[in-house]
């Protein structure tokens, strides 16, 4: 019985979340049951938006202020955000790494549009790069309110997941890590 129990728990530990998928144009608004953990841990005071990119995907889900604010739908946006991160991730896949920053966004009370864009001190972009990506990607996003603007600042949080290229050794690893610092000087 216990042998039974351990072989469902690493059944479902290794079952695929959604971020193992292909973008999907249709996804939840707010976390649902089977999306990865990032978007189901407890957020933080403020954060109303997540938003977790892989090479292949772009996910966004509201987790707070359901009721004050929506962001519009924008696929065509988020396929372009794919394509750019995508590149990204190309040029640091010489290892694995999990990239974060969160911005501090404030509304317009008037208009409800992007007013002011910053990092939270405490939660820098793991690069610049990345952070100038993250800014960019946000400053396109748009919002309804229903009523007056009443979610004027609040944060998101950027997770970017890099895989190591399959087959890479650890010399070839090295190698692209050498010829990617050359290139930042």
């Amino acid at each position: 019985m216990i042998r039974l129990l351990f072989i469902l728990l690493l059944l479902q530990c290794a079952s695929p979340s959604r971020l193992s998928t292909s973008y999907d144009p249709e996804q939840p608004l707010y976390p649902v049951a089977d999306d990865d953990a990032f978007f189901r841990f407890k957020p933080a005071k403020e954060e109303v938006f997540r938003v977790l990119i892989s090479r292949e995907n772009y996910q966004i889900r509201q987790i707070a202020e359901k009721d004050e604010i929506k962001r519009r739908r924008d696929v065509e946006g988020d396929r372009a955000a794919i394509e750019v991160f995508s590149r990204f991730h190309d040029r640091y896949a010489f290892k694995d790494w999990i990239m974060t920053a969160t911005l501090r966004v404030r509304l317009n009370p008037q208009t409800g549009n992007l007013e002011n864009l910053e990092f939270v001190s405490t939660e820098n972009p793991t690069t610049w790069q990345f952070g100038k990506l993250v800014q960019n990607d946000f400053a396109r996003y748009r919002f309804d309110h229903p009523g007056q603007v009443r979610s004027r600042n609040f944060r998101v949080r950027y997770e970017l997941r890099i895989k190591r290229s399959a087959g890479m050794t650890d010399e070839e690893a090295r190698e692209r890590a050498l010829e990617f610092l050359r290139g930042e000087l």
